[in-house]
């Protein structure tokens, strides 16, 4: 049969979220992100009549791919697939497989996600006071993504969650985003991480330049509080 080449933790995430996050899995080292796999999107503006049909090298395809849902709404996408005579879901969705994860999803957590040099990964856990309640790890390789806002680039990839007891965590939310911001490649993902505005413009330097394709009519609380 046929499969996605790059599927994030979960089958639950829908193929324009895949798009809107350029999502990426565990072979980011040998394919990329989902981004890298997108042969053309279909995009539904409120400033345009007819749907737009984007292909890569239109500056509308880069930043709707990673651009949050920002561009207007997803409404086709071409894929590159894979042949793919047995998919193994618990190896390409732990998530949706790890025992009492639902647990885990009820409970107030918080997610700290982020991507930097391996140099730099013993002084970001020096700076963990609380103990995550899970925490996963990857490598990401040199493959480029293809998105203004993409998270995904080269470096060690970690994410941990933490039972939410409120200032405390914060307190040390703030001390791993310095170590994050010391580093010119150090990125936080916006899809789970809480993120300020000044994060937000030293995880994606492209930011300024996405804003002239945002649809007009679409924001976010997230969008409001970082552009």
């Amino acid at each position: 049969g046929w499969f996605l080449p790059v599927v994030p933790g979960t089958q639950h995430a829908t193929i324009g979220g895949c798009v809107a996050n350029d999502v990426h899995g565990k072979n980011h080292q040998k394919a990329g992100s989902f981004g890298n796999h997108v042969l053309a999107l279909g995009l539904e503006r409120t400033d345009a009549k007819l749907a737009l049909r984007v292909t890569p090298g239109n500056p509308l395809f880069h930043a709707t791919v990673g651009g949050l849902g920002l561009t207007g709404k997803i409404a086709t996408v071409d894929l590159r697939l894979i042949r793919q005579a047995r998919v193994f879901k618990p190896y390409y969705f732990p998530l949706d497989y790890t025992p009492y994860w639902w647990l885990f999803r009820q409970a107030h957590c918080l997610q700290y996600q982020c991507i930097l040099p391996s140099r730099d990964v013993p002084a970001l856990l020096r700076q963990v006071t609380q103990r995550p309640a899970v925490t996963s790890r990857k490598i990401f390789g040199d493959i480029p993504s293809v998105g203004m806002l993409s998270f995904p680039r080269k470096g060690f990839g970690i994410a941990m969650d933490f039972f939410d007891y409120g200032p405390s965590t914060l307190r040390m939310f703030d001390k791993l985003d310095t170590v994050v911001k010391n580093d010119p490649w150090g990125a936080l993902y916006p899809a789970k991480t809480r993120m300020s505005r000044e994060m937000f413009r030293h995880s994606f330097p492209r930011w300024k330049e996405f804003t002239k394709y945002v649809d007009p009519e679409f924001s976010s609380d997230f969008w409001q509080r970082v552009k």
